[in-house]
């Protein structure tokens, strides 16, 4: 039931049961007006024929016959003891027969308060009465006259009739004008209505406009200002989404978006040229179009962690990266968008890299070495004179160094290839102190630098890493350490880091500036101090400790305080 029709039936259901109470209200009101009218005249009659009546007189009864005759009233005289004296409707043997009236209600009024009436049945005459009764306290007599209701019932009928009828017309008049003001009333609900359909079918042009000053003409206000703010951010919303969609157009990589029960809802062309999908997979379940674990699994963890995850996977010949991010609904993850990067390109160049320089560093070792040995023969061959041994000398010495940057390129090579298997050996700090100090130390005794090794219980427990690994990670951060340190003490440690094991390397040298610490794991870069001093360094040191420290699945990381010294933390998991 619309608007319309439940103020229509509100009307009616007020209007009926008003004009139905006004009726018996009414109905009532002049019944009880011309009974009043009716006592009051009954009244002023009985105490005008008090006067009239000698009540002492033998043929009182004849009196009272006389009197009424013809008028349509009764007349009774009652002694005070309730015995019927005279009565207009009774006489002779019939009057003595009569009950006894002293407990008529009327007479009893009258007893207490010099005159009463009521409205009753009579016995005597059977008919419905209307009575007045008057005490004569001189006479000791009730002067009581009636008059019978039956005209007064028929103008009463009368009188309901005609209310009757101008009831219902009322009615009949009311049902019209509340059909009439619920149309008027709401019509301009109705426009509203009408309105906010079209607004919600996304149409702006029927405004809401409602004439006046009221409650309605204001609710109308109130949703034309509503109805413009959402045309704007209607507007806004869907320029975003062409902007969104040009974005996702516009990709190199593939862009897909899930919900929480596993269904893409978006993707863009590029998912389908990297998984050479030939139908569109949007609206259909993630395990109808990618048979892949890493994906499902990604998605499924970041449904139940709420964190951005990735990870590497290889399909169809081609390397992944997959980048697993929620998306928020207020406290809850009501899906996940996935991005993948194809990075088979860019593992081929790796690759091709990684290959170029191994067989170069190969090519160049050979000559490089015959070099080396050729300018160290012709050296050591003493028939020279200065300027031959000064050539030598640098021939030599650049022969040398340009060795140590093939070597470590060669070694660079080897750990950054995947395939390499490490085997692992237990081991504790003693083991790797020895073998160290016998590597280093001739270094440290040139420099006079103090090496120092990590003395309590820990030291001496064991623990499983690849040997030969661990020895390259810490022989390079020793060789930096000695390098940039001129004088004052290394120091290694080793301490346990909830299930994992974390080394540092400690120096005091001369640090590094603040500008170059998140370079300095780069290929081939140097510090601006190591420039500036032309201290002898390849740049690949700390590069070859990063690659060999993630290859056994760890992290790396550096502390340094410029002129003050330097410490390098490294964690390997066990």
């Amino acid at each position: 039931m619309n608007f319309r029709w439940k103020l229509f039936v509100t009307y009616i259901c007020l209007l009926i049961p008003a004009l139905l109470i006004f009726y018996f209200w009414t109905e009532t009101w002049l019944q009880d007006t011309y009974l009043d009218v009716v006592r009051k005249e009954l009244e002023r009659e009985v105490k005008i024929l008090s006067k009239l009546l000698d009540v002492n007189s033998q043929d009182i009864d004849e009196q009272v016959d006389s009197v009424v005759r013809d008028s349509g009233r009764r007349l009774t005289v009652i002694v005070a003891d309730g015995k019927v004296m005279a009565d207009s409707s009774f006489s002779g043997i019939d009057l003595e027969d009569m009950d006894n009236h002293g407990m008529r209600p009327e007479v009893v009024e009258a007893r207490s308060q010099g005159l009463g009436s009521s409205l009753r049945f009579s016995n005597s005459v059977t008919k419905q009465m209307f009575y007045v009764a008057f005490f004569v306290a001189d006479q000791d007599v009730f002067i009581r006259i009636s008059t019978s209701v039956e005209n007064i019932e028929l103008v009463a009928a009368d009188l309901r009739r005609v209310l009757a009828g101008h009831t219902l017309i009322l009615i009949l008049v009311g049902v019209f004008l509340s059909f009439l003001l619920s149309k008027q009333f709401s019509r301009p609900l109705g426009e509203l209505a009408q309105s906010a359909r079209s607004v919600a079918q996304g149409d702006f042009s029927n405004p809401f406009r409602v004439k006046g000053t009221d409650e309605i003409a204001r609710l109308g206000q109130t949703l034309f200002g509503m109805a413009q703010k959402i045309q704007r951010q209607f507007t806004e919303l869907e320029s975003e989404r062409n902007h969104l969609q040009a974005v996702l157009k516009s990709m190199d990589e593939g862009v897909m978006v899930t919900d929480q029960k596993g269904k893409i809802t978006l993707a863009n062309p590029a998912l389908n040229q990297i998984f050479k999908l030939k139908t569109d997979p949007v609206r259909k379940n993630l395990l109808e179009v990618f048979r892949n674990v890493e994906v499902e699994s990604g998605i499924k963890d970041v449904l139940e962690n709420g964190e951005i995850t990735q990870c590497e996977i290889e399909t169809n010949d081609q390397c992944l990266r997959s980048v697993f991010a929620p998306i928020w609904v207020g406290e809850n993850v009501m899906g996940v968008v996935t991005v993948f990067h194809d990075l088979s390109e860019l593992r081929r160049l790796e690759r091709a890299r990684r290959d170029f320089v191994s067989n170069v560093s190969h090519e160049i070792r050979t000559p490089l070495t015959s070099i080396s040995g050729y300018s160290e023969t012709l050296i050591n061959k003493g028939d020279l004179d200065e300027i031959q041994s000064r050539f030598l000398e640098k021939i030599y010495l650049n022969s040398v160094h340009l060795e140590e940057i093939v070597n470590d390129l060669l070694e660079l090579s080897r750990i950054e290839n995947k395939d390499l298997v490490f085997p692992y050996e237990s081991l504790n700090m003693e083991t790797l102190e020895k073998e160290l100090r016998e590597e280093v130390g001739e270094k440290l005794l040139k420099k006079k630098i103090k090496l120092v090794f990590q003395k309590d219980d820990f030291s001496r427990e064991t623990f499983r890493l690849p040997k030969s690994h661990i020895m390259r990670i810490l022989r390079n951060l020793l060789d930096n350490a000695i390098k940039y340190t001129k004088d004052g003490r290394i120091k290694v440690c080793l301490k346990r880091q909830n299930k994992d094991l974390m080394f540092s390397v400690s120096d005091t040298g001369i640090g590094i500036a603040e500008q170059d610490i998140d370079r300095v794991f780069e290929r081939f870069y140097r510090g601006v101090q190591a420039r500036s001093e032309s201290l002898p360094g390849t740049g690949l040191g700390l590069s070859i400790v990063k690659h060999a420290v993630e290859q056994l699945g760890g992290s790396v990381s550096i502390e340094s305080n410029f002129k003050q010294g330097t410490t390098v933390y490294f964690t390997i998991p066990q």
